[in-house]
Protein backbone atom coordinates (compact mmCIF):
# COMPACT_ATOMS: atom_id res chain seq x y z
CA UNK A 1 0.00 0.00 0.00
CA UNK A 2 1.40 3.20 -1.02
CA UNK A 3 -0.91 5.68 0.39
CA UNK A 4 -3.45 5.91 3.00
CA UNK A 5 -6.00 9.14 3.64
CA UNK A 6 -7.29 10.06 7.15
CA UNK A 7 -10.35 11.74 7.57
CA UNK A 8 -12.43 12.37 10.95
CA UNK A 9 -16.49 12.45 10.47
CA UNK A 10 -18.81 13.12 13.09
CA UNK A 11 -21.87 12.86 12.23
CA UNK A 12 -24.90 14.91 13.09
CA UNK A 13 -27.56 13.42 15.57
CA UNK A 14 -31.00 14.27 15.39
CA UNK A 15 -32.58 12.33 18.70
CA UNK A 16 -35.53 13.41 21.08
CA UNK A 17 -36.21 16.55 19.01
CA UNK A 18 -32.63 17.79 20.02
CA UNK A 19 -30.42 18.51 16.80
CA UNK A 20 -26.90 20.48 17.52
CA UNK A 21 -24.39 21.03 14.91
CA UNK A 22 -21.70 23.99 15.64
CA UNK A 23 -19.12 25.05 13.18
CA UNK A 24 -16.54 23.12 12.13
CA UNK A 25 -13.13 22.97 14.16
CA UNK A 26 -10.01 23.61 12.95
CA UNK A 27 -7.83 20.63 12.42
CA UNK A 28 -3.79 20.00 13.40
CA UNK A 29 -3.09 17.58 10.26
CA UNK A 30 -3.91 18.07 6.67
CA UNK A 31 -6.59 15.85 5.28
CA UNK A 32 -9.04 15.95 8.88
CA UNK A 33 -11.95 17.25 8.62
CA UNK A 34 -14.16 17.35 11.88
CA UNK A 35 -17.79 18.31 10.57
CA UNK A 36 -19.08 19.57 13.82
CA UNK A 37 -19.93 17.97 17.32
CA UNK A 38 -23.15 15.92 18.20
CA UNK A 39 -25.40 15.42 21.00
CA UNK A 40 -24.81 12.36 22.52
CA UNK A 41 -27.38 9.61 21.84
CA UNK A 42 -29.90 8.71 24.32
CA UNK A 43 -28.18 5.40 25.21
CA UNK A 44 -25.09 6.75 26.22
CA UNK A 45 -23.43 6.72 29.61
CA UNK A 46 -23.74 11.00 30.07
CA UNK A 47 -25.45 13.48 28.11
CA UNK A 48 -23.64 16.42 26.74
CA UNK A 49 -21.82 17.34 23.44
CA UNK A 50 -19.63 15.16 22.30
CA UNK A 51 -16.43 15.73 20.65
CA UNK A 52 -12.63 14.84 19.65
CA UNK A 53 -10.54 15.22 22.43
CA UNK A 54 -7.32 13.96 20.12
CA UNK A 55 -8.55 13.67 16.46
CA UNK A 56 -7.72 10.54 15.06
CA UNK A 57 -3.90 9.84 14.06
CA UNK A 58 -3.18 7.01 11.52
CA UNK A 59 0.46 5.62 11.82
CA UNK A 60 1.94 2.89 9.63
CA UNK A 61 4.10 -0.56 11.70
CA UNK A 62 4.88 -2.91 9.14
CA UNK A 63 1.90 -4.03 6.96
CA UNK A 64 -0.54 -2.92 9.80
CA UNK A 65 -2.23 0.52 10.57
CA UNK A 66 -2.40 2.00 13.76
CA UNK A 67 -5.03 4.32 14.35
CA UNK A 68 -5.75 6.44 17.25
CA UNK A 69 -8.15 8.72 18.64
CA UNK A 70 -9.80 10.36 21.88
CA UNK A 71 -13.10 11.58 22.27
CA UNK A 72 -14.47 13.57 25.16
CA UNK A 73 -17.39 11.31 26.40
CA UNK A 74 -19.25 8.16 25.91
CA UNK A 75 -20.79 7.84 22.83
CA UNK A 76 -21.16 5.51 19.96
CA UNK A 77 -18.49 5.22 17.96
CA UNK A 78 -17.52 3.97 14.16
CA UNK A 79 -14.55 2.99 12.73
CA UNK A 80 -14.34 1.96 8.70
CA UNK A 81 -11.66 1.58 5.94
CA UNK A 82 -13.04 3.09 2.84
CA UNK A 83 -11.53 2.43 -0.34
CA UNK A 84 -10.47 4.54 -3.20
CA UNK A 85 -14.41 4.74 -4.36
CA UNK A 86 -15.71 5.55 -1.58
CA UNK A 87 -16.64 1.88 -0.48
CA UNK A 88 -16.14 0.58 3.16
CA UNK A 89 -13.83 -2.36 2.71
CA UNK A 90 -13.45 -3.13 6.19
CA UNK A 91 -15.96 -2.92 9.14
CA UNK A 92 -13.16 -2.34 11.69
CA UNK A 93 -15.29 -1.13 14.90
CA UNK A 94 -18.47 -0.04 16.05
CA UNK A 95 -20.06 0.35 19.52
CA UNK A 96 -20.86 2.52 22.20
CA UNK A 97 -18.00 3.29 24.31
CA UNK A 98 -18.22 2.25 28.17
CA UNK A 99 -17.88 -0.85 30.24
CA UNK A 100 -19.81 -2.99 27.77
CA UNK A 101 -18.16 -1.89 24.83
CA UNK A 102 -17.52 -4.57 22.50
CA UNK A 103 -14.06 -5.51 21.01
CA UNK A 104 -11.61 -4.39 19.49
CA UNK A 105 -12.79 -1.15 21.35
CA UNK A 106 -10.67 -1.06 24.95
CA UNK A 107 -13.75 -1.45 27.29
CA UNK A 108 -13.74 2.19 30.07
CA UNK A 109 -11.52 3.93 27.96
CA UNK A 110 -12.45 7.22 26.20
CA UNK A 111 -9.12 7.07 24.27
CA UNK A 112 -8.99 4.33 21.53
CA UNK A 113 -6.24 2.68 19.47
CA UNK A 114 -7.04 -0.16 16.66
CA UNK A 115 -5.09 -1.84 14.70
CA UNK A 116 -5.76 -2.44 10.53
CA UNK A 117 -4.08 -5.52 9.42
CA UNK A 118 -4.76 -4.08 5.60
CA UNK A 119 -7.41 -6.99 4.89
CA UNK A 120 -10.87 -6.11 4.00
CA UNK A 121 -13.66 -7.67 5.80
CA UNK A 122 -13.53 -11.75 4.06
CA UNK A 123 -9.91 -11.70 5.18
CA UNK A 124 -8.61 -10.62 1.34
CA UNK A 125 -5.64 -7.90 1.33
CA UNK A 126 -7.66 -4.81 0.62
CA UNK A 127 -7.80 -3.31 -2.84
CA UNK A 128 -7.95 0.28 -4.67
CA UNK A 129 -6.38 2.36 -2.89
CA UNK A 130 -4.91 4.79 -1.53
CA UNK A 131 -7.26 3.66 2.04
CA UNK A 132 -9.25 6.04 4.07
CA UNK A 133 -9.61 5.72 7.75
CA UNK A 134 -13.33 6.45 8.44
CA UNK A 135 -14.23 7.44 12.19
CA UNK A 136 -17.85 8.27 13.64
CA UNK A 137 -19.31 9.59 16.34
CA UNK A 138 -22.90 9.41 17.54
CA UNK A 139 -25.57 7.49 15.38
CA UNK A 140 -29.22 7.78 14.28
CA UNK A 141 -31.68 5.59 12.87
CA UNK A 142 -32.01 5.47 9.17
CA UNK A 143 -33.38 3.42 6.55
CA UNK A 144 -30.56 2.05 3.78
CA UNK A 145 -32.28 -0.74 2.06
CA UNK A 146 -34.46 -4.06 2.78
CA UNK A 147 -32.02 -7.03 2.30
CA UNK A 148 -33.09 -10.80 2.02
CA UNK A 149 -36.31 -10.32 0.38
CA UNK A 150 -36.23 -11.39 -3.53
CA UNK A 151 -39.53 -12.61 -4.55
CA UNK A 152 -38.02 -14.45 -7.16
CA UNK A 153 -35.76 -16.55 -5.08
CA UNK A 154 -36.98 -16.86 -1.99
CA UNK A 155 -39.84 -18.52 -0.21
CA UNK A 156 -42.83 -16.75 1.67
CA UNK A 157 -40.89 -16.33 4.99
CA UNK A 158 -37.47 -15.22 6.15
CA UNK A 159 -37.52 -17.27 9.31
CA UNK A 160 -33.66 -16.40 10.61
CA UNK A 161 -30.66 -15.11 10.10
CA UNK A 162 -27.36 -15.22 11.47
CA UNK A 163 -23.59 -14.06 10.24
CA UNK A 164 -20.60 -16.64 10.05
CA UNK A 165 -17.06 -15.70 11.26
CA UNK A 166 -16.47 -14.91 7.35
CA UNK A 167 -19.11 -12.57 7.38
CA UNK A 168 -21.09 -14.55 5.21
CA UNK A 169 -24.70 -14.33 5.74
CA UNK A 170 -26.93 -17.23 6.47
CA UNK A 171 -30.76 -17.15 6.02
CA UNK A 172 -33.60 -19.42 6.59
CA UNK A 173 -36.44 -19.66 4.71
CA UNK A 174 -39.65 -21.35 4.57
CA UNK A 175 -43.51 -21.65 3.93
CA UNK A 176 -44.32 -20.94 7.19
CA UNK A 177 -47.78 -23.41 7.10
CA UNK A 178 -46.54 -26.51 6.23
CA UNK A 179 -43.99 -26.08 3.42
CA UNK A 180 -40.23 -26.85 2.69
CA UNK A 181 -37.41 -24.53 4.54
CA UNK A 182 -34.13 -23.81 3.86
CA UNK A 183 -31.11 -22.51 4.68
CA UNK A 184 -29.14 -20.28 1.95
CA UNK A 185 -25.88 -18.75 2.19
CA UNK A 186 -25.08 -15.06 0.68
CA UNK A 187 -22.03 -13.32 0.54
CA UNK A 188 -21.62 -9.70 2.42
CA UNK A 189 -23.08 -8.27 -0.49
CA UNK A 190 -26.30 -10.34 -0.28
CA UNK A 191 -25.10 -12.13 -3.72
CA UNK A 192 -26.15 -16.09 -3.39
CA UNK A 193 -23.50 -18.34 -2.92
CA UNK A 194 -24.54 -21.94 -2.17
CA UNK A 195 -27.83 -23.53 -0.15
CA UNK A 196 -26.43 -26.02 2.60
CA UNK A 197 -30.24 -27.05 3.40
CA UNK A 198 -31.03 -29.55 1.70
CA UNK A 199 -27.66 -30.47 1.83
CA UNK A 200 -26.19 -30.65 -1.30
CA UNK A 201 -25.60 -34.56 -2.94
CA UNK A 202 -21.79 -34.04 -2.87
CA UNK A 203 -22.11 -33.69 0.96
CA UNK A 204 -19.50 -36.53 2.71
CA UNK A 205 -21.62 -39.06 4.02
CA UNK A 206 -20.08 -38.05 8.04
CA UNK A 207 -22.02 -34.55 7.55
CA UNK A 208 -25.48 -36.80 6.63
CA UNK A 209 -25.45 -39.19 9.05
CA UNK A 210 -27.22 -36.73 11.53
CA UNK A 211 -29.68 -35.96 9.23
CA UNK A 212 -30.42 -40.09 8.71
CA UNK A 213 -29.86 -41.50 5.26
CA UNK A 214 -30.62 -45.00 3.87
CA UNK A 215 -28.30 -47.12 1.82
CA UNK A 216 -30.32 -48.60 -1.81
CA UNK A 217 -28.39 -50.89 -4.02
CA UNK A 218 -24.67 -49.20 -2.98
CA UNK A 219 -26.65 -45.73 -3.75
CA UNK A 220 -27.02 -43.51 -0.72
CA UNK A 221 -30.54 -41.49 -0.38
CA UNK A 222 -31.70 -38.97 1.65
CA UNK A 223 -34.79 -39.78 4.19
CA UNK A 224 -37.81 -37.57 3.07
CA UNK A 225 -38.76 -36.21 6.89
CA UNK A 226 -42.35 -34.78 5.66
CA UNK A 227 -43.90 -35.70 2.85
CA UNK A 228 -45.62 -32.30 2.56
CA UNK A 229 -42.52 -30.13 2.49
CA UNK A 230 -40.09 -33.05 1.31
CA UNK A 231 -37.58 -31.58 4.00
CA UNK A 232 -34.59 -33.33 4.10
CA UNK A 233 -33.75 -32.48 7.90
CA UNK A 234 -36.05 -33.57 10.68
CA UNK A 235 -38.97 -30.99 12.52
CA UNK A 236 -38.21 -28.14 10.36
CA UNK A 237 -41.53 -28.31 7.72
CA UNK A 238 -43.18 -25.01 7.95
CA UNK A 239 -40.86 -23.26 10.78
CA UNK A 240 -41.96 -20.18 12.37
CA UNK A 241 -39.36 -17.04 12.74
CA UNK A 242 -37.06 -18.20 15.10
CA UNK A 243 -33.58 -18.46 16.40
CA UNK A 244 -30.95 -20.06 13.95
CA UNK A 245 -30.19 -22.86 16.24
CA UNK A 246 -33.02 -25.51 17.27
CA UNK A 247 -33.02 -29.14 18.58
Amino acid sequence: MNALRYSAVVTVLAMGGCLDSSSPSSSPMPGFSADGTVEAPLDSLRPGKVRFASEPKVAKRGGSYRIAFAVSAPTDVEVAILDSRGKIVRHLAAGLLGANAPAPLQKDALKQELVWDGKDDAGRPATHEPFKVRVRLGSTPRFEKTAGFDGNTFGLAISGMAVGENGELYVMISNTYRGRSEIRVLDGNGKYRRTILPYPADTPRERTASMGHIEVNGERLPIVNHYQSQSLAPMTGGLRRQNMAWS
